[in-house]
């Protein structure tokens, strides 16, 4: 009698531990995030650039986590120009930022826009991606 009340507790302790579990597992998958929210456009500070010159790209935005993440950005017009993906780690608050980039060399004549994106784990089931785009600017190629 006494082995029967153990296991019917042990069954019981098990399936409301599941319970739990699967309870934290739909939150971490369907709770609305907020982790990043750009204010206004990200505007070049230049209208047009020198390939192997670096342009700027003012923007306002807004973090709500002190959460580390990974930015990429890529030079898009025709054609795409990715660059290396690299650690951002800033507190959470709102923030003016005005960001360099190099825009290579052989980089072809017209217009451009530079796509930004950045990703944070917010839980171990989920990963919140925030993607956006400068507005355009030109490239003069070196050829």
């Amino acid at each position: 009698m006494n082995g029967t009340k153990l296991f019917s507790f042990l069954g019981g302790i098990g399936i409301l531990s599941s319970l739990v579990l699967t309870v934290i597992f739909v939150i971490w998958l369907i709770f609305p995030y907020k982790v990043l929210d750009i204010k206004g456009d990200v505007t070049p500070v230049k209208g047009m650039v020198i390939a192997g010159e670096t342009q700027y790209f003012h923007f306002n935005f807004c973090k709500y986590s002190n959460k580390q993440g990974v930015a990429s950005v890529m030079l898009v017009n025709s054609s795409i120009i990715h660059f290396p993906s690299y650690s951002v780690s800033m507190d959470k608050g709102c923030y003016n930022k005005t960001i360099p980039l190099a825009v290579p060399d052989f980089a072809e004549t017209g217009e451009y826009k530079a796509v930004y994106s950045a990703s944070y784990r917010v839980n171990p089931l989920r990963e919140i991606t925030i993607i956006f785009e400068s507005l355009p600017f030109r490239v003069e190629g070196l050829r």
